[in-house]
C-alpha cells in the first residue's frame, strides 16, 4: 500500500469544511460515518440545511419527519445545527412515530438514529426536541392535501412559541380541514407575537374570508398581504 497516496480526510480543517458545503446528504452521510474526524466536521454540515421529501408524497414526508424528531430526542445536540428546513408537514400523527419498526428506524438516513420505545412524543414544548433549533432562521411547512389533526397548540410546530427560536423567514403553505380552521389561525396568530425577528412570511392558506374573527387579532397588512417581505 502506497503510504503517500492521498487521504480526503488529512486536508487542512477550513478546505474539509468548504467541500463539504458542496456536498450533497447521501454523499455527507456517509463521510460521516468514515471516522471520528470526518464526524465531527461533517455532522454540523449534515444537519444545516434538513430537506425533507417532496410533500406530494405525504406518508414518507411525514415519516422522515418522524425520524428527525426521534434522533433530536436521543441527541438534542444536534438541533443546534439546524438552520433552515423545507418540506416540513403541518402535522405529525403520534400513532406514526411510534409505528416505526426498529429495523425501519436503523436504516433512517439520518446518523445517531438507534430505536427506542421510551421516545417522547412532543404533544408540549417541553418535551419537543425541536425547541433547541435555536439557529434555525428559515421554515417551510407546506402540505398538498387538507391538515388533519391541528390543534391550537401547533403540535409539533409548537417549538415556533419559544423565545429562543428567532426566525428571519418562514413559509406556511397549508390549508387546514375546516374544523380545524379556528385553532390553526390562533395559532398563527401566536406564532406572530413571538416571531418579532421575521423579515419575510408568507401564510397561503391561513386566514380565510369567513373567518373574521381569528383576522381581528392581526393587523390590517397582515390581512390584505398574504405574503411579504418585512423591513
Amino acid at each position: 500500500m502506497d503510504e503517500t497516496a492521498f487521504r480526503f480526510q488529512d486536508l487542512p480543517e477550513d478546505i474539509l469544511l468548504y467541500t463539504l458545503g458542496f456536498l450533497e446528504s447521501h454523499i455527507l452521510l456517509a463521510i460521516v460515518r468514515a471516522n471520528q474526524r470526518l464526524h465531527a466536521l461533517a455532522t454540523p454540515v449534515l444537519y444545516r440545511h434538513i430537506v425533507l421529501p417532496n410533500p406530494q408524497h405525504v406518508l414518507a414526508n411525514r415519516t422522515t419527519a418522524a425520524r428527525l424528531l426521534i434522533t433530536l430526542s436521543k441527541n438534542p445536540s444536534l438541533a443546534v445545527f439546524i438552520q433552515s428546513m423545507e418540506n416540513a408537514p403541518p402535522t405529525i400523527p403520534p400513532a406514526l412515530i411510534y409505528s416505526i419498526p426498529p429495523e425501519t428506524i436503523s436504516r433512517a438516513r439520518v446518523p445517531g438514529l438507534t430505536a427506542s420505545e421510551q421516545v417522547e412524543v412532543p404533544q408540549t414544548s417541553l418535551n419537543n426536541p425541536m425547541r433547541f433549533c435555536v439557529n434555525m432562521r428559515s421554515l417551510k411547512v407546506q402540505t398538498p392535501i387538507q391538515a388533519n389533526g391541528v390543534h391550537e397548540d401547533g403540535g409539533w410546530l409548537n417549538f415556533l412559541l419559544e423565545p429562543g427560536i428567532k426566525l428571519k423567514k418562514l413559509t406556511l403553505l397549508v390549508k387546514p380541514h375546516p374544523s380545524g380552521v379556528p385553532a390553526w389561525n390562533r395559532f398563527l396568530a401566536r406564532v406572530l407575537d413571538h416571531q418579532t425577528s421575521l423579515e419575510y412570511l408568507d401564510y397561503t392558506g391561513f386566514f380565510p374570508e369567513n373567518d373574521h374573527a381569528a383576522q381581528q387579532g392581526t393587523s390590517g397588512e397582515m390581512d390584505t398581504k398574504p405574503a411579504y417581505p418585512k423591513g
